[in-house]
């Protein structure tokens, strides 16, 4: 990766900022926006649903992040919650009203598919395939299970990035085995 200075209008109203720049063969070149949060955050103590709340601070503003995006061939973000005992979507659902945990994309709307699933399934990728670790459950996540599971993926819908927050709930107090992160 090279560390560079973008500048994507010229001298127009649009800000440089600072990127990483992979450059593959073929003009197959990527280039990755940083933020705040690219560690795992712990969630534990927040069982109201949605009430652990991580806004994404970027290193580039809103608004270059959708030109680039809008101007981009392809983009997408990762995106994944490990869970223990906590649940996200609490399928199988199709209401929002149900969710534990979502995120909401540039203009702030809650989403109805986690990463790597699709738009308006109310599911995580493994309940795309039916591979989540229990069958009728349409994320990881929700089965409850008292060791570490996982719910993530690419989120590849370009007219949806980037997350602009997260959400969680179902994580308990402290003091018992519920967590997220």
């Amino acid at each position: 990766y090279v560390e560079t200075m973008l500048d994507l209008d010229g001298s127009g109203p649009i800000p440089q900022f600072s990127a990483r720049c992979e450059f593959l063969p073929a003009d197959q070149n990527l280039t990755y926006i940083g933020h705040l949060n690219e560690e795992s955050t712990k969630v534990d103590g927040f069982d109201e649903k949605g009430s652990f709340v991580q806004q994404i601070h970027y290193s580039a503003p809103l608004k270059v992040i959708e030109v680039l995006t809008k101007t981009s061939r392809k983009c997408s973000q990762k995106l994944g919650y490990e869970c223990k005992q906590s649940r996200l979507f609490n399928t199988p659902t199709q209401n929002y009203s149900d969710f534990y945990g979502y995120w909401t994309n540039r203009h702030g709307q809650i989403m109805d598919f986690w990463a790597g699933s699709k738009p308006g399934s109310f599911k995580c990728f493994c309940g795309l395939d039916n591979s989540c670790f229990e069958k009728e459950k349409g994320c990881n996540c929700d089965s409850g299970h008292n060791d570490w599971l996982w719910d993530g993926g690419l989120i590849t819908q370009k007219e949806f990035l980037p997350v602009k927050s997260l959400h969680f709930g179902d994580t308990g107090t402290p003091l018992d085995g519920k967590e997220g992160r």
